[in-house]
């Protein structure tokens, strides 16, 4: 007997081809070789000729896979599962290339993996004990990983895996075509326009305010990206008012839906959701800075002008994900700690740089249940709608959303069964998990060079699975994606 009803279901199922998978990821590799050519003219530019060497060897492998694979026709038609299996081939290839790269510079493999997946995946977390003495090229090259995790594996995440439904109208602008890989490529446009915009005005704005230029386009480039890495071992800490508020600002504006930018000029009817998101990103800030501020103010030692400065922008940090802080979060009330933890869980707006669960799928849920009250009050034959900022919501959206949520809940309960196992604090061990998942990279100091080998794959595992969102990891592991009935390969 078959209590999930795979057998009913298995006649609807279509495994992936590999022609197809194999086709646009050709293409993916062909844009990371473009990528790469940065890391090459940074190493040559700053003397670290060694490095440049091993990143002209990544970008000679990404050229051989690339007009190897691209050569095959296009299919008709592209598969979800399809799109899903090329990002996460696309994101852990880029990785283990990046991770060669870098152990040029003394690191093991696992902590190569585990410094690039901290990047591409934008969260920010380091075993490095210190930046002191590392070179520009690799400080340099950091910050652009997070930039182009932020544009490419965020972007692909969220737009090459639409193919219908209540997130890609909110994405999208309420444009829905059946084309994934063309939907997707328009999109994309979209939000590298809009990324380059913004970092740029991030750069400029840093140098105006008093920053040299190498530290602003650091700066710039990691905090649009909510990214939370920095040229220095004291972050924003020892940035002038100014440019701490203007990078909280960076933040934030990564945080917002990237469309909000393109949509707020075409006065579009689904700029609602967007409008939506930005507002209760700015009261969830606020919301988190208050209570951080009550529960200090009353259990810890600090100055009250020291908590008004530094707590409203640890709010903004742990909100946007960006990680950047100029406070030890070590030393921060237990309280103040668990706001943090479910600030982090939230995050940002959907299509943003941003972590966490997202804010549309909070409020989706909340709908939800406001509704579900609601009709316990109705006639049983009143007909409600269900709709949320203007967009229509369907079952496939809630149980998407809901499951996503759940997910994430077993995984960090999964992985901090492990961190207990091994002895760590529950509170601390529990900060580090979701800021891990999260992608908010706002550490206690239990990540460092000397945590255990299994807790680093444990990390690595929870930055994976917050930056590909869950979803496509199951994909990947789901036997009929690889088993089964195919539709025809190309064209």
């Amino acid at each position: 007997m078959d209590l999930f009803g795979a057998d009913s279901n298995a006649a609807l199922i279509y495994s992936v081809r590999p022609k197809v998978v194999a086709k646009y990821f050709g293409d993916l590799c062909m844009i990371l070789a473009a990528l790469t050519l940065v890391p090459i003219a940074s190493s040559f530019f700053f003397g670290e000729a060694t490095l440049g060497v091993r990143y002209i060897a990544v970008f000679v492998v990404y050229m051989i896979m690339g007009l190897t694979f691209r050569r095959i026709l296009p299919p008709r038609h592209v598969q979800a599962n399809e799109a899903m299996v090329v990002v996460v081939l696309g994101f852990f290839f880029a990785c283990l290339l990046a991770a060669f790269a870098i152990m040029g510079k003394n690191f093991t493999f696992m902590d190569a993996m585990f410094e690039t997946i901290a990047c591409i995946s934008t969260t920010g977390l380091s075993t490095l004990p210190s930046v002191i003495g590392a070179s520009d090229a690799f400080v340099f090259q950091r910050a652009w990983m997070e930039w182009y995790g932020a544009l490419g594996f965020i972007t692909l995440c969220l737009v090459l895996l639409i193919h219908s439904g209540f997130t890609s109208k909110v994405m999208s602008g309420g444009e829905e075509s059946s084309d994934i890989i063309g939907g997707a490529k328009v999109h994309a446009h979209r939000v590298i326009r809009i990324l380059c915009i913004l970092s740029v005005i991030g750069i400029v704005g840093a140098w105006i305010l008093g920053m040299n230029i190498f530290n602003a386009v650091v700066f710039g480039l990691t905090s649009v990206a909510t990214g939370g890495l920095s040229p220095t071992d004291s972050g924003v800490r020892d940035l002038s008012v100014p440019l701490q508020l203007w990078v909280s600002l960076l933040c934030l504006a990564g945080a917002a839906p990237l469309t909000i930018y393109y949509q707020f000029m075409r006065k579009n009817k689904y700029f609602t959701a967007e409008i939506l998101q930005v507002k209760v990103l700015f009261l969830a800030c606020t919301i988190v800075a208050c209570g951080i501020i009550i529960c200090e103010s009353l259990h810890s030692n600090m100055s009250m002008n020291y908590i008004l400065h530094n707590i409203p922008l640890l709010a903004i940090q742990s909100q946007t994900t960006a990680g950047f802080t100029t406070v030890s979060c070590a030393d921060l009330d237990s309280g103040s700690k668990l706001i943090l933890i479910c600030s982090m869980l939230i995050g940002g707006s959907v299509g943003s740089t941003a972590g966490g669960i997202k804010i549309l799928r909070v409020l989706l849920i909340i709908a939800i249940i406001k509704l579900t009250l609601q009709k316990i009050s109705m006639s049983r034959h009143a007909m409600v709608g269900t709709k949320f900022a203007n967009l229509k919501i369907g079952t496939g959206n809630v149980v998407s959303a809901l499951i996503l949520i759940v997910m994430f809940f077993v995984i960090i309960l999964f992985s901090w069964f492990i961190f207990l196992f091994m002895g760590y604090d529950p509170i601390n061990s529990l900060f580090e998990i979701v800021a891990a998942i999260t992608n908010a990279g706002i550490s206690v100091g239990i990540t460092n060079a000397h945590l255990p080998q299994i807790l680093k794959i444990v990390l690595c595992t929870d930055m994976i699975f917050g930056r590909l969102e869950i979803a496509a990891i199951l994909i990947m592991l789901f036997p009929g994606t690889w088993f089964g009935k195919r539709k025809e390969e190309v064209r």
